[in-house]
Protein backbone atom coordinates (compact mmCIF):
# COMPACT_ATOMS: atom_id res chain seq x y z
CA UNK A 1 0.00 0.00 0.00
CA UNK A 2 2.79 2.44 0.95
CA UNK A 3 4.79 1.48 -2.15
CA UNK A 4 1.83 2.25 -4.40
CA UNK A 5 1.20 5.55 -2.61
CA UNK A 6 4.93 6.46 -2.83
CA UNK A 7 5.07 5.72 -6.57
CA UNK A 8 2.02 7.85 -7.30
CA UNK A 9 3.51 10.72 -5.23
CA UNK A 10 6.80 10.56 -7.21
CA UNK A 11 4.89 10.62 -10.50
CA UNK A 12 2.99 13.71 -9.37
CA UNK A 13 6.29 15.54 -8.76
CA UNK A 14 7.74 14.61 -12.17
CA UNK A 15 8.76 17.57 -14.33
CA UNK A 16 6.97 17.74 -17.70
CA UNK A 17 9.19 17.69 -20.80
CA UNK A 18 10.13 21.11 -22.21
CA UNK A 19 7.83 22.51 -24.89
CA UNK A 20 9.10 23.45 -28.33
CA UNK A 21 12.35 22.58 -30.04
CA UNK A 22 15.70 22.46 -28.29
CA UNK A 23 17.66 25.71 -29.03
CA UNK A 24 20.85 23.82 -29.91
CA UNK A 25 18.90 21.53 -32.25
CA UNK A 26 17.20 24.58 -33.83
CA UNK A 27 20.58 26.23 -34.54
CA UNK A 28 21.95 23.02 -36.04
CA UNK A 29 18.88 22.64 -38.28
CA UNK A 30 19.11 26.30 -39.36
CA UNK A 31 22.80 25.85 -40.25
CA UNK A 32 22.03 22.72 -42.31
CA UNK A 33 19.17 24.53 -44.12
CA UNK A 34 21.46 27.48 -44.91
CA UNK A 35 24.10 25.13 -46.39
CA UNK A 36 21.43 23.48 -48.57
CA UNK A 37 20.17 26.87 -49.83
CA UNK A 38 23.72 28.03 -50.65
CA UNK A 39 24.46 24.80 -52.53
CA UNK A 40 21.23 25.13 -54.54
CA UNK A 41 22.11 28.74 -55.38
CA UNK A 42 25.60 27.75 -56.59
CA UNK A 43 24.21 24.87 -58.67
CA UNK A 44 21.59 26.95 -60.51
CA UNK A 45 21.83 28.96 -63.74
CA UNK A 46 19.46 31.63 -65.04
CA UNK A 47 18.47 31.10 -68.68
CA UNK A 48 16.57 33.72 -70.70
CA UNK A 49 13.88 33.27 -73.35
CA UNK A 50 15.30 33.12 -76.88
CA UNK A 51 12.38 31.94 -79.04
CA UNK A 52 8.91 30.39 -78.97
CA UNK A 53 7.67 27.61 -81.28
CA UNK A 54 3.96 26.76 -81.59
CA UNK A 55 3.07 23.08 -81.33
CA UNK A 56 0.26 21.35 -83.26
CA UNK A 57 -1.73 20.74 -80.05
CA UNK A 58 -1.84 24.49 -79.29
CA UNK A 59 1.02 24.41 -76.80
CA UNK A 60 4.35 26.17 -77.06
CA UNK A 61 7.97 25.05 -76.91
CA UNK A 62 10.09 27.70 -75.22
CA UNK A 63 13.79 27.88 -76.09
CA UNK A 64 16.12 29.48 -73.51
CA UNK A 65 19.73 30.63 -73.81
CA UNK A 66 22.01 30.52 -70.76
CA UNK A 67 24.57 33.36 -70.97
CA UNK A 68 26.67 32.21 -68.00
CA UNK A 69 27.42 28.86 -69.71
CA UNK A 70 28.57 29.45 -73.27
CA UNK A 71 26.49 27.63 -75.87
CA UNK A 72 24.00 26.09 -73.46
CA UNK A 73 20.38 26.05 -74.66
CA UNK A 74 17.42 24.70 -72.69
CA UNK A 75 13.87 24.02 -73.83
CA UNK A 76 10.56 23.67 -72.05
CA UNK A 77 7.13 22.65 -73.40
CA UNK A 78 4.12 24.60 -72.17
CA UNK A 79 0.50 23.50 -72.58
CA UNK A 80 -2.16 25.45 -74.47
CA UNK A 81 -3.38 28.60 -72.74
CA UNK A 82 -0.06 29.35 -71.04
CA UNK A 83 2.81 31.60 -72.09
CA UNK A 84 6.57 31.15 -71.79
CA UNK A 85 8.24 32.66 -68.74
CA UNK A 86 10.97 35.14 -69.70
CA UNK A 87 13.50 33.47 -67.38
CA UNK A 88 14.03 29.85 -66.33
CA UNK A 89 16.27 28.66 -63.52
CA UNK A 90 18.03 25.36 -64.33
CA UNK A 91 20.54 23.21 -62.49
CA UNK A 92 24.19 23.27 -63.50
CA UNK A 93 25.35 20.04 -65.17
CA UNK A 94 29.03 19.38 -65.50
Amino acid sequence: MFVLLGNSFNLALAVPPPRGIDPIEAKRKARIDKIKREKARRDSINCYLKERKKLSDGGTTCMYKCPSVKGRVESNSIGPGFSCPTMMNVLRRE
